[in-house]
């Protein structure tokens, strides 16, 4: 809709502009600016609604033990979330799911490796020399 309003808003204006073309209707003009607008509006309202069911859902999330952030009762760690048992099992089916997908389908093969790596491998690769993470400066 915000689309159609926009597209039939910018034709008008190039047609006003073009001196080869006669000048749009000003009342046509102002009902597409005035449909333009409302659109814009509805969706504005559209997403601080869907911000709001955000938050109502990481509400929802938490208190159904989904996901909790980790370590919380010492003030938590942002970015860092445990599972519950309604959550493992959840992200249990989606990686079931994926590797369904990955492995049969695509004929990808699946490995498991490490979470940790050696300080060695880091200072390799030239992570430890150069490596700089902007977020946390």
């Amino acid at each position: 809709e915000l689309q159609e309003c926009s597209a039939t808003s910018k034709k008008l204006a190039i047609q006003k502009k073009d001196k080869t073309q006669p000048d749009p209707d000003p009342k046509e003009m102002k009902a597409a600016q005035a449909a333009e607008k409302k659109a814009k509006k509805k969706l504005e309202k559209l997403l601080k609604k869907q911000e709001a069911d955000r938050k109502e859902l990481d509400d929802l999330m938490k208190r159904r033990f989904f996901v909790v952030p980790s370590f919380e009762i010492y003030g938590g760690v942002a970015g860092f979330f445990d599972f519950g048992p309604p959550g493992s099992a959840l992200k249990d089916q989606f990686l079931e799911f994926w590797k369904r997908h990955f492995v049969i389908y695509e004929d990808m093969l699946e490995i498991t490796s490490a979470c940790v790596t050696p300080h060695k491998v880091l200072e390799t690769s030239g992570h430890v020399a150069k490596f700089a993470d902007y977020m946390v400066k």
